[in-house]
């Protein structure tokens, strides 16, 4: 074995004969994942390599289990593979900067919850810049996008850093490949951008989704919702939050019940 060379900070290593192999130790300051890495199966493992972008290897290269994966823009575990979640290809759009969004996303929400494609489209007319809003997650590029979920925000009674998120869903043909986890992940990047710290929703049997996302149980608060049309935003923000029912909430169990007696959890998450 014989060293070759050095060159910024990275060293280039050699072996000769018939097992001849290369390799290059470079500084974990270096330490970045490039997707331009072409493998070859006769590579082999040492603890002393780490990759620089734009290497190319070939056979008989030698190499370090030390890259670190998944690589940017990869959201991980739970179906959630980045070849259907990059980050250019997945886009949260406020739906009142797109009318042309209003039509699918009302077949959407129906098809979880069903009512008049009328007053659903009417009820979504009304997002807009100072809330409610209503967010669509979409694929693909200008011209062959498809509406995969949506969710709406809007003010919490007097939390004025807090955001309630409700009618979430997933389109039914795209359910199982981690679109909700990307949804949820958009929808809280787009309130934290404008200012928010705090998301709140409820959830009658996805507690456990939820939970893994960060979200904890929590008392409960009033969503301004329709009362917004009603009452002025600023004398909302200055009424008292609502007044927290009796007993105690785990992932399992709630004291808490809706409007038909179901059970009913209340959860939220610092953003």
């Amino acid at each position: 074995m014989r060293k070759s060379g050095s060159l910024s900070g990275c060293t280039l290593f050699c072996s000769t004969g018939e097992s001849a192999s290369l390799w290059l130790r470079i500084p974990p300051c270096l330490l970045v994942y490039s997707p331009e890495l072409v493998y070859s199966p006769e590579l082999v493992y040492s603890p002393e390599l780490v990759y620089s972008p734009g290497l190319v290897y070939s056979p008989g290269l030698v190499y370090s289990p030390e890259l670190v994966y998944p690589p940017p823009g990869d959201t991980g575990p739970h179906g959630c593979g980045h070849e259907h979640h990059q980050e250019e290809e997945l886009r949260v759009v406020p739906i009142h900067q797109r009318p042309d969004l209003l039509l699918p996303c009302a077949q959407l929400v129906n098809s979880q919850w069903q009512r008049s494609e009328g007053a659903r489209l009417h009820a979504l007319q009304k997002s807009c810049q100072e809330f409610p809003v209503n967010l669509a997650l979409l694929a693909g590029s200008p011209g062959a996008e498809r509406v995969l979920g949506h969710a709406r925000l809007s003010r919490v009674v007097g939390h004025g850093a807090s955001l309630f998120v409700e009618s979430v869903v997933v389109s039914e043909a795209e359910r199982g490949k981690g679109y909700g986890r990307v949804l949820m992940e958009r929808t809280e990047r787009y309130a934290r951008g404008r200012g928010f710290l705090r998301l709140c929703l409820t959830t009658h049997d996805k507690q456990r989704f939820y939970g893994h996302l960060g979200y904890a149980p929590s008392a409960p608060v009033q969503s301004a919702g329709s009362l917004a049309s009603v009452i002025p935003m600023e004398t909302l923000l200055q009424l008292p939050s609502a007044v927290e029912q009796g007993g105690h909430m785990t992932m399992i169990d709630t004291p808490y019940r809706d409007g038909m007696g179901t059970p009913i959890f209340w959860m939220h998450k610092d953003i």
